[in-house]
């Protein structure tokens, strides 16, 4: 009875894994994710892109009219055109831009909110790297100053870094909200400083720069770099509007 017992236990078991399997084969097969968008600040005009699985079928809807789609992940990646009764175009396509990847939708060239290309989504990254790089410095900054850590005392961290990284946080929120050029210039000019002051101190104590934590500062400042063209592109898109 043991025996039969563990059985039942055992083959319970694989009935259940493979229930499970099913479930998630459904659910992968037949459960639709969507995207939103809106052609106007209105929210008159919708357009819905849903697909099946790992982006297949997928289809696209003008205000609950089917206008066309792709067949997978490939085809959208070639990207497409389609038209709409007013006369006006969608193209969209899975763009693989260094730093844009992802759904890019354009109605009439003009990059729709929350799509890859949104100049204001651009700009809201802007800002999260902003958070990022400023809480890191005063965090270690204040690590240092306080005594908590006497290597990162030793090497120089102390409430310099505390007030960079607040002064880097400031000045990404004011790119976000004002859409600032200049501001963007500040951040770009503080973590180059920041750069720069670093290597000298650290060989005027003979010691050895940290090339990995110079390299990601670089690459910062060229993800930041990038914020003038999606400065420029708000400000074009809110000229067309006006006009």
């Amino acid at each position: 009875m043991r025996l039969r017992g563990k059985k039942i236990s055992y083959f319970g078991r694989r009935n259940s894994h493979a229930s499970a399997e099913c479930g998630l084969e459904y659910i992968r097969d037949h459960i639709m994710p969507q995207n939103k968008f809106y052609l106007d600040d209105a929210k008159t005009q919708e357009v819905i892109i849903s697909w099946r699985g790992i982006w297949k079928d997928i289809s696209i809807t003008h205000n609950g009219v089917a206008i066309g789609g792709f067949e997978n992940f490939r085809a959208l990646k070639g990207g497409n055109r389609f038209h709409l009764n007013d006369g006006s175009a969608l193209d969209i396509h899975w763009s693989q831009a260094y730093g844009d990847q992802g759904l890019r939708i354009a109605h009439n060239g003009r990059a729709l909110k929350g799509s890859s290309g949104d100049p204001e989504a651009k700009l809201k990254g802007i800002f999260g790297i902003s958070i990022f790089i400023g809480a890191l410095n005063f965090i270690v900054g204040a690590l240092g100053q306080f005594g908590v850590s006497e290597m990162l005392e030793d090497m120089g961290a102390n409430w310099v870094m505390m007030l960079v990284g607040l002064i880097i946080v400031g000045l990404g929120y004011v790119v976000m909200s004002q859409k600032s050029a200049g501001a963007l210039i500040g951040i770009i000019i503080v973590i180059a400083a920041d750069v720069i002051l670093s290597l000298y101190f650290m060989m005027e104590e003979g010691g050895r720069p940290s090339f990995a934590g110079i390299g990601l500062k670089v690459l910062f400042i060229i993800q930041f770099a990038r914020g003038f063209g999606a400065i420029r592109e708000y400000h074009e898109q809110k000229n067309s509007t006006i006009q």
